[in-house]
């Protein structure tokens, strides 16, 4: 009886709630979100290449969903990036990314000790750096990297969508 009491006290605030995140989700489902994958840095003399496409390119597949997520075209990163050389910072990072209209980038590192790999990389939104989060794959071989990456890709897809809903609301000022 008493929760009954509570619901009809607070039906209005329930409902106007309710409201807002439908009209969150329609606004972040409306639009495609752009993602940037850039190139692990390696901190490793051992060649990591062949692991390093297949993971850009397992990511890449695992995390786009028409519609709704998709990863900017390799050519465009290609002709961006041909006059840089070696490692580059966060904020120029940042920049290609905005520039290519990615709305988020990956980033990270790839580490190999004795036969055991490990990739740690951080989804970063464009607009606010400091909005990032760390995922990491460890134990990674050639013969494991499509499972494990499609382990991390759902977590990396709910990522986008949680900051993508915050910068709704701070957007529209719906968040105190």
């Amino acid at each position: 009886m008493k929760i009954l009491k509570t619901v009809k006290k607070h039906f209005g605030i329930i409902i106007l709630m309710a409201a807002y995140a439908v009209l969150a989700w329609e606004e972040a489902l409306a639009g495609e979100t752009k993602v940037a994958i850039f190139q692990l840095d390696e901190h490793d003399r051992t060649d990591l290449g062949k692991i390093q496409s297949e993971f850009a390119t397992c990511i890449a597949s695992a995390i786009t969903e028409p519609g709704v997520v998709s990863v900017i075209d390799n050519n465009l990163f290609k002709n961006e990036l041909r006059n840089k050389k070696g490692r580059m910072t966060l904020h120029e990072k940042q920049l290609i990314a905005e520039r290519l209209g990615a709305d988020f980038f990956l980033t990270g590192s790839i580490i190999a000790i004795g036969n055991i790999r490990r990739v740690d990389f951080f989804v970063v939104d464009t607009q606010n750096t400091k909005r990032s989060t760390h995922c990491f794959i460890e134990n990674l071989t050639n013969g494991t990297m499509s499972t494990e990456i499609s382990k991390v890709a759902n977590k990396v897809k709910g990522i986008i969508f949680n900051q993508s809903l915050l910068a709704i609301y701070n957007k529209k000022k719906l968040c105190p």
